[in-house]
This record gives structure tokens, sequence and C-alpha cells, in this order.
């Protein structure tokens, strides 16, 4: 009887420090998530960022394209004006 009791103190002890090493093992891997997880949140921001400006610069290009046809048609209805004045 008292080696029964022997073997199932030892069977207890190795089952507590399996238990131990297992939650030593979730508490890593829970903080590796974490970790991951701000990783994730980060560069989802910095995407988003990076999709802002992206866009806040097409607009301005499309701006800027827009000015300069304006400006070009502005040059051409010159020309054609100086053209115009020279035949006379």
């Amino acid at each position: 009887m008292k080696d029964r009791l022997k073997i199932l103190n030892s069977e207890v002890e190795i089952l507590r420090e399996e238990s131990s090493e297992k939650e030593r093992s979730l508490t890593k891997a829970k903080h590796n998530v974490q970790v991951e997880i701000n990783i994730r949140d980060n560069l989802r921001s910095f995407l988003s960022k990076q999709q802002l400006s992206l866009q806040q610069k097409k607009t301005e290009l499309g701006r800027q394209v827009a000015e300069i046809e304006k400006l070009n048609a502005n040059i051409d209805s010159l020309e054609a004006e100086m053209r115009k004045q020279r035949q006379l």
C-alpha cells in the first residue's frame, strides 16, 4: 500500500510538472500571438496612411494635370491670336 501511494505521488508530481510546462508554453504562445497582433495592427495602420497619402497625391496630380491642360489651352489661344495679328 505504501509503495502504491509512493507511485501515485510520483505520478501526481509528474502531472503537475507537465501541467506547469504546458502553462508556461501557453503563456509564451499567448505573448507571441499578442506581439504578432500588434505588428499586424501597426502594419494595417501604416498601410492605411500610405493609401490615404497615395489618394491625396493622385488627387493633387489630377488637379495639376487639369491646370496644365487649362494653361496649354490658354497658350494655344494666345498663339492663334498672335498668328492672326501677324497676318493683319
